[in-house]
């Protein structure tokens, strides 16, 4: 750890105290958090981000069931706690992802555009991430699936604050084609084999090591992945006498969108399939919390990254997917891309309701930290 991140509990007061003055005015969460903290409770932290769904894509949003493709369990978040009607993000992944993590915008970080693996733009070892925030209060944290932060060590989710990370994309999805055009243009064997995307998991070091090359074949395994790694981690540490951050990053409904067998052909389309498939794991994580005996307890954040590409422009995966009555698609500045699902569930703290009130993902970093 460099000497810059050494003093976290300074930082960590900072983030608080921007947290009560900026989301003040807002007024949506920090008077619900404020007075958690003030009774000294030390909720755990579930915070699930999706992979370009837009924002009509979701029942409670106007989609769903309505455009062939339910969402109940994703919907019960925002009917059993905060919806935030205008809940906004950045243009593309990798930005969302810096924002979330970091609770600034992602340019003031070099990561204000989606990133590829060898190129400088990567996580900094001097940034100071939500997760460190957590662990420097006593939190267990974890992760498991999509990063797209960085590959490079420096900016791996095990030395950016989480003490684990598995099923991990550290990339993008469509890397999952990227085997198939090289061979298609008889690139070399041993080059194709050296920058094909892998699925990675830590060692008990914190070392990240390769389990499988993220392949087409596996894209449609890798969700249920995800989902039974989350559900594992919510079970041990819900034994354990620590509270806990776990962050979990789906890939759905990113292109290609290919859900496992069993939802093929649910909503007419690959893209809806995603979205059934996305809505059942997103119900596998909320059920390991119910059984686990920690609803109470623990605060559930399910968001979007930003909207999907739903013109013709892109690619024939997202077919089907709504933006709900915004202009604008994934990598716009336009309302479209950045207005996305947003919802809180924190039960006996939060209460059920709806808000029109203006949030954005890099508010939830000073927004948790003045738990």
């Amino acid at each position: 750890m460099s000497a810059s991140k050494t003093n976290l509990n300074n930082w960590w007061y900072i983030m608080k105290n921007k947290g009560s003055s900026q989301l003040a005015i807002a007024g949506l969460l920090t008077v619900w958090f404020a007075a958690t903290a003030s009774a000294a409770v030390r909720p755990n932290v579930v915070l699930m981000l999706a992979d370009n769904v837009g924002w009509g894509d979701i029942g409670a949003y106007g989609g769903g069931e309505m455009r062939g493709m339910p969402t109940p369990r994703i919907d019960s978040i925002a009917e059993e706690g905060l919806q935030m009607t205008q809940f906004l993000v950045e243009p593309g992944c990798t930005p969302s992802r810096a924002a979330l993590m970091l609770g600034r915008y992602a340019g003031r970080a070099g990561l204000g555009t989606i990133i590829i693996g060898g190129t400088p733009n990567t996580l900094q070892d001097a940034e100071i991430t939500m997760a460190e925030m957590f662990k420097s209060q006593g939190y267990a944290t974890g992760m498991t699936g999509k990063w797209h932060l960085g590959s490079e060590e420096q900016s791996w989710p095990t030395r950016q604050g989480f003490d684990e990370y598995k099923v991990g994309v550290i990339e993008t999805t469509d890397g999952t084609l990227y085997r198939g055009h090289m061979e298609r243009q008889n690139m070399p064997d041993d080059f194709i084999e050296s920058v094909v995307p892998r699925v990675w998991e830590s060692d008990e070091n914190g070392d990240l090591k390769p389990v499988r090359e993220y392949t087409v074949e596996y894209r449609s395994q890798v969700e249920g992945d995800i989902a039974a790694a989350s559900v594992d981690y919510i079970k041990r540490q819900a034994k354990g006498d620590k509270p806990f951050f776990l962050y979990i990053g789906w890939t759905h409904a990113h292109y290609p969108n290919l859900p496992a067998p069993v939802f093929v052909g649910k909503a007419g389309h690959p893209y809806g399939d995603a979205i059934m498939e996305l809505d059942y794991r997103t119900g596998q994580v909320l059920d390991a919390i119910e059984e686990a005996g920690i609803e109470d307890n623990t605060i559930v954040i399910w968001a979007s990254d930003n909207a999907n590409g739903n013109s013709q422009t892109m690619p024939q995966g997202y077919i089907g997917s709504n933006n709900g009555p915004f202009r604008g698609e994934l990598g716009d500045a336009l309302e479209g891309s950045l207005r996305v699902p947003g919802m809180i569930k924190w039960p006996g703290r939060i209460p059920p309701r709806k808000s029109n009130g203006m949030v954005s993902i890099h508010d939830f970093y000073p927004s948790l930290a003045a738990l």
